[in-house]
């Protein structure tokens, strides 16, 4: 199964993940469109982030799992043609920003956010929403125009990310790998 994100900037990520037995000792690989996206040992945790990927509506998306030792077994999946119009970073503040990086991150992150051209948004809450809706966790930062966030402990997944601040709120997608 082949799951996209919503698009951020023209781009997205595909996770995949899928079921197997009996595949040999050398692992698989993921390859699609003419690229080869890694090979890895049947240990891997699924789910596996890939990407970011151009959301241009050009590129018809195939993902296949191919066994390296038995290159004739294999599953593919298509995910189609995708189309990134719009960001997925939803802004209802007309001069607001929200930066994420690293995204996709295994770690940290370093998050800027600015309203109405001012870094410096003092005390605000921040969550951390899962792709179910979930609050993965919720915190108040001190300055949060500029904050550092360890999301080590997070199982891997698409996330939300809400600061909210008395000059308003802000909203961003991350994925954790």
């Amino acid at each position: 199964q082949v799951i996209k994100t919503p698009c951020l900037c023209g781009q997205f990520f595909a996770i995949l993940t899928f079921q197997h037995s009996g595949g040999g000792n050398a692992g698989f690989k993921i390859v699609g469109n003419g690229v080869n996206y890694g090979n890895y040992p049947y240990n891997t945790q699924q789910p596996i982030i890939l990407g970011p990927l151009n959301g241009d509506n050009t590129t018809n998306y195939e993902f296949a799992v191919v066994d390296l030792q038995h290159p004739d077994c294999f599953d593919e999946y298509l995910l189609g043609k995708v189309e990134c119009t719009m960001s997925a970073v939803q802004d209802p503040i007309a001069d607001g920003k929200l930066i994420i990086s690293p995204n996709p991150t295994s770690h940290w992150l370093q998050v800027q956010a600015q309203i109405n051209g001012s870094a410096f948004l003092g005390q605000g809450d921040v969550d951390i929403v899962q792709s179910d809706g979930r609050v993965a966790r919720a915190l108040t930062v001190a300055d949060a125009g500029q904050f550092a966030l360890d999301v080590s402990d997070l199982p891997a997944g698409l996330y939300r990310l809400l600061v909210k601040t008395a000059s308003g709120r802000l909203e961003g997608t991350f994925v954790k790998n």
